[in-house]
């Protein structure tokens, strides 16, 4: 029988691969195995060729080079930071980040030594301010989690170039369709691949995305030392959800402003937070930055009686 990878068969789909252990020609090659990575194949942690064929296409979306896939949102959220970060250092976090991002972040960084310190989620024009000698690496995430803020992208890259200091974005909610961090200069671009990426709400996973193979490599050495594997069932329903990615996303995008504009006019309804809303207080910002909007968006209602909270969703 002819070994898989010989085999004439084509198919407009990638195929799945399962493996955890990978069979070496020789001793010298499992001696040298450190020397495939960061792609090439050492042990399943690290991936099979249908989550390489998920990380190029991914990358390729990013107007990227590599990308690294992990098994949640929120273990691409924290590994750029135990790649990136050292005791004393200090990160520099949005104030809207990702509730279990925010927590990791107070609770575990800590720990390590890692000084963190967060901006308003809609800081504008004032960044230096935030900026220690020993930042080095700036979290954004636009809009902000549930409150939506969106914070001046531009200035915050700016004051990073000119500290040297490396930048990573949670742009799950715009998603490569209407913003491309790595264009903007942007170090580290990452998404929840649970939601947009994936499409159908049956699978986690997250992704991270650079231009730049160092990064890459440390990134890559992370997944490995923490085991943070990607199923490669799951990487195949991925890569099945971005053919629709772009059709999906603006029809939500469409939808979700006729939600928010509808909310806008409740009476019992103070403000929704939706920045691609004219009358959003961000409104000029996310025009400004992204091409279209995302799904996600949060209200804030006039009564604080959790029974009229249970009468207005159940309406």
């Amino acid at each position: 029988m002819r070994p898989f990878h010989e085999s004439p068969f084509q198919s407009l789909t990638v195929p799945i691969t399962r493996a955890s252990t990978i069979v070496f020609d020789s001793l010298d090659d499992f001696v040298n195995r450190s020397t495939r990575q960061p792609d090439g194949f050492t042990y399943g942690v690290t991936g099979t060729p249908t989550t390489r064929a998920l990380e190029r296409e991914i990358a390729s979306l990013e107007n990227g080079a590599h990308c690294v896939v992990y098994p949640s949102g929120q273990a691409a959220l924290t590994a750029p930071a135990l790649a990136l970060l050292r005791r004393g250092d200090h990160f520099l976090v949005s104030d809207g980040a990702y509730g279990p991002f925010r927590d990791f972040c107070v609770r575990w960084l800590a720990q390590l030594g890692i000084e963190v310190g967060f901006y308003p989620a809609n800081c504008r024009g004032t960044f230096r301010d935030y900026v220690r000698p020993n930042t080095r690496l700036i979290h954004i995430e636009a809009p902000a989690s549930l409150t939506m803020e969106m914070p001046d992208i531009a200035a915050i890259i700016q004051a990073a170039r000119a500290g040297g200091i490396r930048t990573m974005m949670d742009n799950t909610w715009a998603s490569t369709v209407a913003y491309r961090p790595l264009e903007h200069g942007i170090d580290l671009s990452i998404e929840a691949a649970s939601k947009l990426l994936g499409g159908h709400s049956d699978l986690l996973m997250g992704s991270v995305s650079t231009n730049d193979f160092e990064l890459h490599k440390k990134l890559r050495d992370v997944q490995n030392a923490v085991g943070l594997s990607v199923s490669p069932d799951e990487a195949a329903l991925v890569l099945r959800g971005l053919h629709t990615l772009d059709l999906r996303y603006k029809a939500q995008a469409k939808s979700t402003l006729v939600i928010a504009e509808w909310l806008d006019d409740h009476p019992m309804v103070e403000n929704v937070h939706y920045p691609a809303m004219r009358s959003h207080q961000d409104f000029d910002l996310w025009q400004r930055d992204f091409t279209s909007a995302g799904c996600v968006l949060s209200f804030s209602t006039k009564h604080s009686n959790l029974s009229q909270y249970k009468d207005f969703l159940r309406n």
